[in-house]
This record gives structure tokens, C-alpha cells and sequence, in this order.
């Protein structure tokens, strides 16, 4: 009898109750989350977010904005740091591989994530011979602002055929 009067008197009490109307967000991203292809057709609403010159940078197989500790990039360099994205560019042309990875890193820096991997695989397969997205991904990384580190990841973790990148998620403007 007790438990009939515990169900009214808890009817009774939520009885004014409504649902909510379901917010209009997506659902939280799981730790590591793998792109390998994108969900809608990505344009770029401006020019080329990556400027691109000619010079050749020295060492495409780490970078350090000035100021970052190097105990970092260590730790980015052994995969101490979780990776909470990540992206295959393996199969896209330069100009596609441009435009998927300027919308990762814009939702990545909107997700407020700090370190995800790209893999841009070593170019064995190119038609030049030599890994043009390895490249092209690496000078892109550094145009970007946001970008405070890269490095390989160790070789059991993808070596020179990809990336992890350290940003800045602190609501910074992404490109320079």
C-alpha cells in the first residue's frame, strides 16, 4: 500500500513537468575520432588559407612556434599525448587534401581539441615519386597560427607517413 502512495505522491509532484526542447547540439565526439573522409562536400569560402612560398623550409620533420617548451614537443614527439583526431589524407590530390585539412583544423580548433594526428601517408605510391602531401601538408601546418607544434609520431604510430599536431585551442585566429 505504502508503494501505491509513494507512485501518486511522485506523479503528483512532477505532474507540472514538461519536456525540454532537445538543444540543438551535437553529440560530444568520442576521445579519438577518425576522419577518413569527409561527411559533407567541403568549399573554401576564401582563398587558400594556406600561403604557400616558394623557400624551402629546413626541417619538415618537426616545428616549434618560439615560446613552446621543447618538454613538449618531446612528449608530442614519443605520443605521450593523447591523440583526439584524426585525418587520412592517403588518396587525395594537393588541392583537395588543402581543403579537407583547413576544415579539420578549423573543427578541431572549434571542438577546442589540442592534439591531433594527420596522416598524409610517404608518398611511395605518388605518381611524382616523392611524397607531395608529406610536404605540402607540413608547409601548410606552419602557415597556420594555430599550429603550435608538429612532429612524427614514433614509427609503430604511422613514422614519416603522418603527423601529430599540438594546437593552440584557446580561441585563437587560425590562419596567419
Amino acid at each position: 500500500m505504502s508503494e501505491d502512495n509513494d507512485n501518486n505522491l511522485f506523479r503528483s509532484a512532477v505532474s507540472d513537468v514538461r519536456l525540454l526542447q532537445a538543444p540543438n547540439r551535437r553529440a560530444p565526439a568520442s576521445p579519438t575520432e577518425h576522419h577518413t573522409s569527409p561527411q559533407r562536400h567541403v568549399q573554401p569560402t576564401v582563398k587558400s588559407p594556406f600561403i604557400l612560398t616558394e623557400q624551402v623550409i629546413d626541417d619538415l620533420d618537426s616545428f616549434r612556434r618560439p615560446g613552446l617548451q621543447r618538454q613538449l614537443l618531446l612528449k608530442l614527439r614519443r605520443g605521450q599525448l593523447p591523440v583526439q583526431a584524426e585525418l587520412d589524407l592517403h588518396g587525395y590530390t594537393r588541392s583537395k587534401a588543402e581543403i579537407i585539412l583547413h576544415a579539420f583544423i578549423t573543427d578541431s580548433l572549434q571542438r577546442r581539441l589540442r592534439q591531433v594526428r594527420i596522416i598524409h601517408g610517404k608518398g611511395i605510391g605518388s605518381a611524382e615519386g616523392k611524397a607531395v602531401l608529406r610536404i605540402a601538408t607540413r608547409s601548410w601546418l606552419q602557415c597556420c597560427s594555430a599550429v603550435l607544434a608538429y612532429t612524427s609520431p614514433p614509427a609503430h604510430l604511422g613514422g614519416n607517413g603522418a603527423v601529430d599536431v599540438l594546437l593552440n585551442n584557446r580561441g585563437t585566429e587560425a590562419w596567419l
